[in-house]
């Protein structure tokens, strides 16, 4: 049976909670970056909408959390994705979404910041 990312990431020791607590990750970064692309990649199955083209700048309107269980060594654990509005560079709606995911998410487990690599420092890769 082929192990689902999370599960894989568990086993490599990447990922260590207390057995009785969920495992919260929280995915930032600017907007259409592919945050929600992600998450599905990570739980290995579509939880999240993700939009294309014009649509990326601001799709993820408020924090979606998806959870997903899964089975590691006999044990059930529970992982939950917080996929977060996307930073846009206008300062008044960005700190509004950093008070959102403050607020809402207090003591993320984990923390994915996501970037676009294919223009980093101003050029194309």
């Amino acid at each position: 049976k082929k192990l689902s990312n999370v599960q894989q990431l568990s086993r490599e020791g990447a990922i260590k909670e207390p057995n009785n607590q969920s495992f919260n990750i929280l995915f930032i970064g600017p907007a259409g970056v592919g945050k929600s692309s992600l998450v599905n990649t990570l739980a290995s199955k579509y939880i999240c909408n993700v939009a294309t083209g014009s649509l990326c700048d601001r799709f993820t309107q408020h924090l979606d959390r998806q959870e997903i269980t899964v089975t590691i060594g006999g044990h059930e654990r529970q992982f939950v994705f917080w996929d977060s509005p996307g930073f846009n560079g206008k300062e008044s709606e960005d700190e509004k979404v950093a008070a959102l995911i403050e607020s809402s998410i207090p003591n993320p487990s984990m923390v994915m910041i996501c970037f676009d690599i294919t223009a980093f420092g101003g050029r194309r890769l």
